[in-house]
């Protein structure tokens, strides 16, 4: 068995990750709070975003998901300090499931 082709296997992650971006962004563009978003910079959103994504990947089969985020990725929200820590626990429902996209 020889090594698998890198060039196609990047292409085809890039192709599945892009058609999962693009069911996850506007689910969580509309679900998440607006404290959210001022609670947590951007970098912060994008590692969510990539983490929240395997949720609605079909082929993972996740049934929940746990991000814990410190203060250090944070926007910027008055009297919170650098000590503050975030967790927040997401299950696979009928929001992420593939029905609920079509």
């Amino acid at each position: 068995v020889s090594h698998p082709d890198a060039s196609k296997l990047i292409s085809s992650l890039e192709s599945s990750s892009k058609t999962n971006l693009s069911q996850v962004v506007p689910w969580f563009a509309e679900q998440m709070p607006t404290t959210y978003f001022r609670i947590f910079g951007e970098e912060t959103q994008r590692r969510h975003l990539r983490a929240i994504s395997t949720l609605f990947d079909d082929d993972l089969n996740l049934k929940t998901l746990s991000l814990t985020s410190h203060h250090g990725g944070a926007g910027g929200c008055p009297g919170r300090g650098p000590s503050a820590v975030y967790h927040t626990t997401l299950s696979r429902g009928a929001a992420t499931s593939a029905a609920a996209r079509l």
